[in-house]
């Protein structure tokens, strides 16, 4: 994790401590400080504890071996050897869309995630540019804080409950209470730690950046291009709390999650690529 890194998280602490805190403070003064402390060291703790099994359970993931994509070990090997870095453990999402996310609590024990569309439909330029690219993320430090806020979420979401939908003789709309909660508890209480977690990286330095690493930023624009287009033909169905964890955040029906927690749009970030492209091919 890095310094910038490490001290949005000290925040994020501070934030859960005064939720925890704050309360029992007002009731019981200096007891309350201390159980309010206490709870959250509890819920911090609860947070990190088998966190990397918990989202490799929720994202249904399984170990991508050496002997089904030997290729893409390779390519992922050679990259970690040149930003000296720790290789991820690699997995496989078996979905037929285009995408790839990463997860990890620090750099050495890192999980680099692909879908089943994006090991068939790439070839191995593209696919090693997309690899670059997620790499030099991991090497900014910014997967950490990125879990830690899949974990916060996950937990928000747990205790916003099951669907359950009620309906009225006079009013024949249904309204849902998960989605009603989720917009009056839910997102308010996450804009901070998503605020604060959520990379703060500028996407598309990022994508210069892994230039270094597979020198064809026509490669990396075309796999850019190729997963937007594909990415409404080929849905991606994850919980909500590991949208953020993919290079696509995949598509949500509501429009307050689209708003406040959706990525940046491609389509800069790929006319970049093809202005540094057109400037390469000129020198």
């Amino acid at each position: 994790m890095s310094v910038l890194a490490a001290v949005r998280w000290f925040f994020f602490a501070f934030y859960v401590a005064i939720f925890f805190t704050l309360p029992p403070w007002l009731l019981w003064e200096r007891k309350g400080l201390l159980v309010g402390l206490f709870l959250t060291a509890v819920f911090i703790y609860w947070l990190r504890v088998h966190a990397t099994e918990r989202i490799q359970k929720r994202l249904g993931v399984q170990k991508l071996t050496f002997a089904e994509a030997p290729h893409v070990h390779s390519i992922v090997g050679e990259y970690c050897r040149r930003l000296k870095i720790k290789k991820p453990q690699l997995d496989l999402l078996d979905s037929p869309s285009l995408n790839i996310a990463q997860f990890g609590f620090r750099q050495g024990a890192s999980h680099l995630v692909l879908t089943r569309g994006l090991l068939d439909e790439l070839r191995e330029p593209e696919l090693a540019a997309v690899l670059a690219r997620e790499l030099v993320l991991l090497k900014e430090g910014e997967v950490p804080g990125q879990s830690w806020l899949s974990q916060f979420l996950a937990v928000m979401d747990w205790f916003v409950g099951t669907p359950v939908k009620i309906s009225s003789h006079h009013v024949r709309r249904e309204y849902s209470l998960k989605l009603v909660s989720r917009q009056v508890v839910f997102y308010p209480l996450s804009l901070f730690p998503t605020f604060l977690l959520r990379s703060r990286r500028d996407p598309g330095r990022v994508d210069i950046l892994s230039l270094k690493l597979s020198r064809k930023p026509e490669a990396l624009a075309e796999a850019l291009r190729f997963m937007d287009a594909m990415k409404d033909r080929h849905p991606l169905a994850v919980p909500f709390n590991a949208r953020h964890l993919f290079l696509l955040p995949p598509t949500t029906k509501d429009p307050l999650a689209r708003i406040f927690f959706d990525g940046e749009e491609l389509h800069p970030r790929i006319g970049k690529l093809e202005k540094l492209r057109r400037v390469l091919a000129l020198s």
